[in-house]
């Protein structure tokens, strides 16, 4: 057995066992609900903590973005000249930050638009031949028009 696999398998057995343990516990502190009792409790408090992680990432990047903004600001009354030049380095820092996330981001964007813009190259020519075509007809509308405007006028 690989290194890997054998990790896998403790990763694996320790949930299991987690899982039991807490679903006895719950069966436990309350034993008038009966086992799907237990269970819905169980689902309900994995739902409320998940939903406790969000907003609790969500408020703390709000709040940092919020202390950003107005440190910025703050910044701005001080030294008017630098805050141009501070933003920029952060925003490359940011980048720098996300950059793995947002190419694999734009990774998987590319690969739909790869997996579904098979028709694309065809389409897009076949689309500049109708602009093409639709530019000429607007030209020779155009010189009709003047040679009517023109033949008005004589």
């Amino acid at each position: 057995m690989q290194k890997n696999q054998l990790f896998s398998a403790q990763i694996t057995s320790g949930i299991v066992i987690l899982l039991i343990i807490s679903l006895v516990s719950i069966f436990m502190s309350s034993p008038s609900v009966g086992v799907f009792g237990a269970l819905s409790q169980l689902v309900v408090g994995i739902y409320s903590l998940v939903k406790f992680i969000i907003g609790l990432v969500l408020g703390i990047a709000f709040c940092i973005a919020f202390f950003i903004g107005l440190w910025f600001a703050i910044m701005y009354f001080v030294a008017p000249d630098e805050v141009g030049s501070m933003y920029d380095q952060l925003r490359e820092r940011l980048g720098e930050l996300f950059a793995p996330a947002t190419r694999q981001i734009n990774a998987r964007v590319g690969n739909r638009k790869a997996a579904s813009g098979d028709d694309a190259a065809p389409a897009t020519d076949e689309l500049a031949r109708e602009i093409q075509a639709l530019r000429q007809d607007l030209d020779a509308a155009r010189q009709t028009i003047k040679e009517l405007q023109a033949a008005k006028q004589e």
